[in-house]
């Protein structure tokens, strides 16, 4: 983030009011973090040391993202979106053109597949769409096979998204106290403190 980026991001945020009141601007007008912590460097220090985790919740990634990061990451936010369509479009066309019209199916999963991949988490989940491609294609079974593939690459790409914005979110939180500060006020990030044992949240 360029200091351009960063002085459009911080008038967007200044303008927000959270609850009825102007968001803070440093860590120690937050009373669930000055009670515990000296300042905005000994946070950055304990989480370097591995005390603090920092995170936030799925629901929270696509609101605040869209106005916090900076172009460059919201165009690869957009190609992780668009990817399972453009595989629908390309699977949709090739079944068009052999005269199989159920390849526009396609189009059903790759919206569906994102939203059944927040319920069905973890790894064994796509572990069972490799098999069914596997087994699909080589029983020539190309309708059910495009179906799981296309799933597949969905739910790939639906759980990558959400840790590139986690992560982009966390980056920018972590080098700029205010943008931290709002983010922690208005419930998007979240603090595991292992000292502590607890977690801490803007209540």
């Amino acid at each position: 983030m360029n200091q351009n980026e960063l002085n459009r991001t911080l008038e967007i945020i200044r303008r927000i009011e959270h609850d009825g009141k102007n968001p803070p601007k440093s860590v120690i007008e937050i009373p669930e973090l000055e009670k515990y912590y000296l300042g905005f460097e000994d946070i950055m220090e304990r989480i370097n040391d591995k005390v603090l985790e920092l995170s936030i919740p799925n629901f929270k990634l696509f609101g605040v993202h869209d106005f916090i990061v900076p172009k460059a990451e919201k165009k690869i936010s957009q190609i992780i979106l668009f990817l399972p369509y453009l595989v629908a479009i390309l699977i949709s066309i090739y079944g068009i053109s052999i005269g199989n019209y159920w390849f526009l199916t396609t189009f059903a999963v790759a919206f569906l597949a994102p939203i059944l991949s927040s319920i069905l988490t973890g790894i064994i989940p796509n572990l069972i769409l490799v098999g069914l491609c596997g087994y699909f294609f080589y029983s020539d079974k190309l309708t059910l096979g495009f179906v799981c593939l296309t799933a597949l690459i969905s739910t790939i790409c639906t759980s990558y998204l959400k840790r590139h914005r986690q992560n982009s979110l966390i980056n920018i939180a972590k080098s700029n106290e205010e943008i931290f500060a709002f983010l922690f006020h208005n419930r998007t990030i979240t603090i595991h403190d292992k000292g502590i044992d607890g977690m801490l949240y803007s209540k």
